[in-house]
């Protein structure tokens, strides 16, 4: 074990702090042994590089060991791009959308300008309609919060039997 730490100490890595949570593994229990198990070491030349890198814990539904991303991050901005899904077509008020969308675009003397503006008022249109498509996101949102807020309590405190059923039971739904 220590010829492992003096490899890490000698060239030169450095341990990189998970967001939120400072234990990757539970025993579960009433009294619960909360341990970190895993490290993400990384060199001065990576953080340089990656400057916005950071570790996030994700909630632990079924295993007594929480699973975490790397998210590797720079400065390069993002680009949101837009995505039809084939499925929409088959979904009522699509039609009506991209209609309204197209028809009521202005005209103008060049064709292409006006191909142009009525493909970004669409794209515009059908952007809007698709976010009240689905509340499946916010949904597994919701529920991994749950979950890591039970985790972050788990760190703090220890359960009664009766919290530690109710906990179980929240995770199992």
């Amino acid at each position: 074990m220590q010829l492992f730490n003096d490899l890490i100490s000698d060239i030169n890595l450095f341990d990189l702090p998970f967001s939120g949570r400072q234990y990757t593994r539970s025993n579960m229990q009433d009294d619960p042994l909360l341990i970190k198990l895993d490290w993400v070491l990384v060199s001065s030349h990576w953080s340089l590089s990656f400057p916005i890198t950071n570790v996030q814990l994700l909630s632990k539904p079924v295993s007594d060991h929480t699973p975490f991303v790397v998210n590797i991050g720079n400065n390069i901005p993002k680009s949101f791009g837009f995505r039809f899904e084939n499925f929409w077509v088959d979904i009522p008020g699509f039609l009506e959308t991209v209609n309204l969308h197209w028809n009521f675009t202005p005209f103008y003397s060049n064709a292409e300008k006006t191909l142009a503006a009525k493909f970004k008022q669409v794209k515009i249109g059908l952007r809007k309609w698709s976010r009240n498509l689905s509340n499946l996101n916010k949904l597994i949102f919701n529920s991994n919060w749950t979950l890591s807020l039970l985790d972050g309590l788990e760190d703090q405190r220890s359960l009664s039997p009766w919290n530690q059923h109710l906990e179980f039971w929240l995770r199992s739904i």
